[in-house]
Formats: structure tokens, C-alpha cells, sequence
């Protein structure tokens, strides 16, 4: 009770002086505690300038669904739903053509990725990154254009997203592959600590995480109090996941808890639910 009511005054403050938005995204991973905590603070839009804008997934199943029914309910009169659909043709191709800067791609490569990509605009840009990286598509000799290095028939575009991902790590050196595989046990988001703690192979560990950031698979998160990343999409997060092998990905799970202990044993309790979550995946069913 007494955080509700520090976090609602904290806002009310904030909203009083200047109107104020406050954004959620990937609501669908919110855990029941944060999800209640949105759900009262939802009622300072009867009182305060103050917009919450929540992305979700539609999971109903969520902790996270629970603020949308709340907001619906109890909030009718303010509360805005804006259902995302599948790009057009057209929007896609506009993206296409944000994402190459200037694009002279052949319509029939436009084509193709229109196809395949069926108005997913991670797919899309996925798509665009993978024949970046491939040498299908090269900058012209101005540097300015982007035109198709091969013949386009030769260009193979996988099928769907989790497939693309993986073409995208296997094109990557085996020590940066096995330091994202590491990450991706982390979570989402990982210090940089843990991961250096779990790590078999440091040596290089910056360098590789400098190369991750450079193809565009994680992004530096903060640098106080700790230097942390986070892979850009948690579809990226999933993929390198389960290309581990079940055994060493328990192991993996073990040695992060360990790590986490390690690294917060003057706060461990604030860890709980990680440490619960590794220790739990690493078959440490006592310490989880």
C-alpha cells in the first residue's frame, strides 16, 4: 500500500507541473505485482494531465491483459485501443526504402520481400539486415544507393522470422555466436559483469559484444550503475536460445545464478525472482 501510494504521489507531482506521458512497453512480460501497480495508477487520469500509453502482445492469458480490462472497464471515457494490423504493400515498401536510406533495389527483389516478409515490419527490416550482411545488397560507387550485388533469382530469403534469425547467427564467428548463446540465458537485458562471469572465453568478450551492437543484435542499455545490454528484440533473445543444447544450457542457468549471488550478496533478496528463475532452470531445485 504504502508503494502505491509513493509511486501515485510521485506521479501526480510530476503531471501537476506539466502534462505527462508515460510509456509500457512489452506489457505482455509485466509480472502481477507491476501489472496491479499500473492498474491504480491508471486512476490519476481523472485527476492529472497524464497519458499512459501500453504496447502489448494479446496475450489474454497476461498479467498484462488485466490492466487493459481494467482500463476498458473502470476507464472507459479515456481509454483509446489501436489494434495493429499487418503493413501494406506500400507502407512495407516505404519502409524498405527508410531502412536503405536511398534504395535502387530491382522490383522484382522488392517484390520478394513483400512476399515473404507479409507486412511483418520486424521481418521486413530483419529481411533488409540479412541481405545487408550477405553482400546481396551493396552500396553503389557513390555510397549513396543501394543496388543487388548478384542475380536476384540467386538471393535466397528464408521463409520466416526464426529461420532468418538463425541464418543471421550462423554468419557470425563461433566465440561472438557463443557469447550472444550466454547472454541469452542472462535475459532480455544483462550486465555486463554477469555475462563476463559466465563466460568460458574473456579475452575478447568487448570485442565480440562491440561486433553484436554492430550487426545490430543487442544495444547498450545503460552504463550506471552497472554497464548493461539488451538484445533489440526479444524474438533475437528467443532464437539464440534455443539453438543451445539443453545440458549446457542448464549449466549456463546454474552458473548465472551463482554469478548473480555473487555479484548482489550484499542485496541478494532484491534478486530473488531471478536467481528463483536460474537456479530453477538449472535444476537447483533447494537453492530455487
Amino acid at each position: 500500500r504504502e508503494l502505491f501510494e509513493a509511486v501515485t504521489g510521485a506521479w501526480r507531482r510530476v503531471a501537476e507541473s506539466s502534462p505527462a506521458v508515460v510509456v509500457f512497453d512489452d506489457l505482455h512480460w509485466a509480472d502481477p505485482a507491476s501489472a496491479e501497480l499500473l492498474q491504480h495508477l491508471l486512476e490519476l487520469t481523472e485527476e492529472v494531465p497524464i497519458l499512459f500509453f501500453c504496447a502489448s502482445r494479446p496475450e489474454r492469458q497476461s498479467a498484462g491483459w488485466r490492466v487493459r480490462q481494467t482500463a476498458e472497464t473502470d476507464f472507459p471515457h479515456h481509454y483509446t485501443e489501436i489494434a495493429l494490423a499487418p503493413l501494406s504493400g506500400d507502407d512495407s515498401d516505404v519502409l524498405v526504402s527508410s531502412l536503405l536510406t536511398v534504395s535502387d533495389l530491382p522490383a522484382q527483389l522488392r517484390r520478394t520481400i513483400m512476399e515473404k516478409t507479409d507486412g511483418n515490419p520486424f521481418f521486413v527490416e530483419e529481411v533488409v539486415r540479412t541481405l545487408i550482411d550477405s553482400g546481396a545488397v551493396v552500396r553503389d560507387e557513390s555510397g549513396e544507393h543501394w543496388r543487388a550485388a548478384s542475380n536476384i533469382k540467386e538471393i535466397s530469403i528464408p521463409e520466416n522470422v526464426q529461420s532468418l534469425i538463425t541464418a543471421r547467427f550462423d554468419a557470425l564467428d563461433e566465440e561472438v555466436r557463443s557469447t550472444l548463446q550466454v547472454a541469452s540465458v542472462i535475459g532480455r537485458a544483462f550486465y555486463y559483469r554477469v555475462l563476463e562471469m559466465v563466460s568460458e572465453e574473456t579475452s575478447a568478450l568487448r570485442r565480440q559484444l562491440s561486433t553484436l551492437q554492430r550487426v545490430e543484435l543487442i544495444q547498450e542499455a545503460a552504463r550506471r550503475p552497472e554497464l548493461e545490454y539488451m538484445f533489440r528484440h526479444e524474438l533475437t533473445r528467443e532464437a539464440a536460445y534455443s539453438s543451445i543444447l539443453r545440458r549446457r544450457c542448464r549449466q549456463f542457468h546454474r552458473r548465472v545464478g551463482e554469478a548473480i549471488e555473487e555479484m548482489f550478496s550484499d542485496r541478494v533478496e532484491e534478486q530473488a525472482t531471478r536467481l528463483a528463475h536460474h537456479f530453477d532452470e538449472g535444476r537447483e531445485f533447494d537453492k530455487a
